[in-house]
């Protein structure tokens, strides 16, 4: 009995002293987060040019580190391009306490803003730093959520859900679109980083009776897609599209398909200014209209 209550108290002396030390470990870790956020904050803009603000960070036991409101923007613009009230990214548990290393496992991003009228230019402006900043990233496998993304600026409000996964230079993703007046579109993304950009293996819109699928690769500003839609009686196939995407505006070299086994090219300009500006012409081809293919 002796014994029993011994091993009984030195038991929770034990709990006692591990409870302890977890919490000034957690303590000295906040501490060490708050005195280093101006130098993290600086760090991270030596990456990426675009102004950033983070109001607060801290860490919870045992492998995450919370961020509050952070806002990112264009060099530009006086609106922030992406608002993030909170963002939550976990560490590998193995890395940080076998090898005493620092590699992320997941961040999710929690109801984040999305200045839609702004995004064009901020991807302008950054999209190579991103690119080169995942390039540079440890290539280990890493999980981003969007969780109930509002993007601003339309008349109608759009809530984006995502879910991409990186496994070294290969990506995969999968998420929804939705809208007050339109049925939610649900997407699936597969491709891969490349020298230049990325490439798409596989991109494939749904949204009943909607059913869309393309293929291609972004090269610096330059977008190359192919593929196909379907829509009740409505066949667009044989899709070949290339565009140089440089805000503000996009020059459209040329998209050439068949509307229901009608050939057509279309080529033109979109300028995403305020308001929204179009010169568009299309070449119609009504000899073949009616042919099938063999």
């Amino acid at each position: 009995k002796c014994l029993s209550r011994f091993l009984s108290k030195k038991s929770w002396l034990f709990i006692i002293w591990f409870m302890t030390l977890l919490g000034l470990t957690a303590a000295a870790c906040n501490a060490v987060l708050v005195s280093s956020k101006d130098s993290i904050v600086k760090t991270i803009n030596q990456h990426l040019s675009a102004p950033l603000s983070i109001d607060r960070i801290g860490f919870f036991f045992p492998n995450q580190i919370l961020f509050k409101d952070i806002k990112l923007s264009g060099k530009s613009s006086p609106h922030p391009s992406f608002v993030i009230p909170k963002a939550t990214l976990k560490l590998s548990c193995f890395d940080l306490f076998f090898r005493r290393s620092f590699m992320i496992s997941s961040i999710v991003f929690e109801k984040p803003e999305i200045h839609g009228l702004t995004l064009p230019e901020f991807l302008n402006a950054h999209g190579d730093e991103i690119i080169t900043l995942v390039r540079t990233w440890p290539r280990a496998n890493i999980q981003i959520r969007l969780k109930d993304a509002a993007v601003k600026g339309f008349p109608d409000s759009v809530l984006l859900n995502s879910n991409l996964v990186l496994r070294g230079d290969f990506l995969s993703a999968t998420g929804s679109i939705r809208t007050n007046k339109l049925l939610p579109l649900k997407y699936s993304f597969t491709g891969a980083l490349t020298s230049d950009g990325f490439s798409i293996d596989r991109l494939v819109l749904k949204s009943p009776p909607l059913e869309s699928q393309f293929w291609g690769d972004m090269r610096g500003s330059l977008l190359q897609l192919s593929g196909f839609i379907l829509f009740n009686n409505i066949y667009l196939l044989d899709i070949d599209g290339l565009a140089d995407l440089t805000f503000p505006r996009i020059q459209l070299n040329h998209l050439k398909l068949t509307l229901n086994h009608m050939p057509m090219d279309i080529k033109g300009t979109l300028t995403f200014l305020n308001p929204l500006a179009f010169d568009l012409t299309a070449s119609f081809y009504p000899s073949d209209f009616g042919k099938t293919n063999p």
